[in-house]
């Protein structure tokens, strides 16, 4: 794992450095790099369906299904002023827009090279404007995403 120092036998000090953690939005094969977040949460993201559900039939017994969906969804909270909220507003402006023969959705993709993890939705549409607030301090919305091919990855993993 980077970022991980072992100073004893059994004792780790782990660095998260909000530097090395990257959004990306995918626009017709063009990336832009996303700037401008909440100073709490950037981004969460989520798969919606279960990998796993369990239940029993009528006499008891266990019955177990794997679901194999790929939805996902990722919320961005961004600074109201910011950059990836005027390039969130231009995909809501595409959606509400395009023409016949086009499908609007756009990519998304999170590296955290802190942890190597990477979570993509490949194809998704906002669900809605964010819900508005004006305060006296910094005002944030929040875009949520929708979508399908979710993958959320490591690029390794400890041996079992």
């Amino acid at each position: 794992m980077p970022n991980k120092i072992q100073y004893a036998a059994d004792k780790w000090v782990y660095l998260k450095d909000t530097r090395f953690i990257h959004s990306y939005l995918i626009v017709d094969g063009n990336t832009h790099e996303l700037f401008g977040f909440s100073a709490t949460d950037a981004v969460k993201w989520s798969k919606v369906d279960n990998d796993f559900d369990l239940d029993s039939d009528f006499s008891g017994d266990p019955l177990a299904l794997q679901n194999h969906s790929s939805k996902g969804q990722l919320t961005f909270s961004c600074n109201e002023n910011g950059m990836s909220a005027d390039y969130f507003d231009a995909v809501i402006h595409r959606q509400k827009t395009y023409q016949a023969g086009q499908i609007p959705t756009v990519g998304l993709k999170i590296v955290d090279e802190n942890s190597g993890k990477t979570i993509s939705l490949p194809f998704a549409f906002c669900q809605k404007a964010p819900d508005g607030q004006k305060s006296n301090g910094f005002d944030n919305a929040d875009y949520l995403f929708l979508g399908w091919g979710y993958d959320d990855s490591r690029d390794e993993y400890v041996d079992l």
